[in-house]
């Protein structure tokens, strides 16, 4: 796996907007139907996530999922 890659860049944008929110992982996991461990690893860029999972993690946010890529 890159270490810069496209996984680790929508990784890194859904943790800055958890933070920017003041969720914590466990909150943010809770608002999208996921177990906060998963969670963790979608943070990390461990798991590759499926549109349907972007959509979900955008909505508790309230953002495009588009934001995620940029």
């Amino acid at each position: 796996m890159l270490k810069h890659g496209l996984r680790q860049e929508v990784a890194g944008n859904i943790k800055q907007l958890r933070k920017a929110a003041k969720l914590t992982q466990e909150n943010a996991a809770d608002h999208a139907g996921f177990h906060y461990k998963y969670f963790q690893k979608i943070e990390s860029g461990s798991v590759n996530l499926t549109l349907d999972s972007i959509e979900r993690i955008a909505k508790v946010f309230g953002v495009s999922p588009k934001k995620f890529f940029k």
